[in-house]
């Protein structure tokens, strides 16, 4: 048993800790901070939030039902995007700004 509570109590794994709290707080104080945009384009926004929702899904990621349907649904994912991407033009009516 002591040797249990040493190896928990050894400064690489409190170093971990420290740096899993930092993630964890970094990535909090980013999504509350982007529960307050009001805005049409908060997918954009919120893109760095991408790899903690990857690391927290990876077990279901990872999952051989999921990477089944996953590229069973690929082919409908990118004719979506191509067909978003290809009407996503955004006119500008005054260009004075830019000028």
């Amino acid at each position: 048993m002591k040797k249990i509570k040493n190896i928990l109590n050894t400064p690489r794994r409190k170093a971990i800790v420290l740096v899993l709290l930092l993630i964890i707080g970094f990535a909090g104080i980013f999504f509350t901070a982007t529960l307050f945009i009001a805005h049409r384009d908060l997918a954009r926004y919120s893109l760095p939030l991408m790899p903690f929702a990857l690391i927290a899904f990876e077990k279901f990621l990872t999952n051989r039902a999921f990477k089944i349907a996953f590229f069973l649904i690929l082919p409908a994912i990118y004719l979506y995007a191509m067909n978003f991407i290809a009407g996503n033009t955004a006119p500008i009516a005054d260009w004075t700004p830019y000028l």
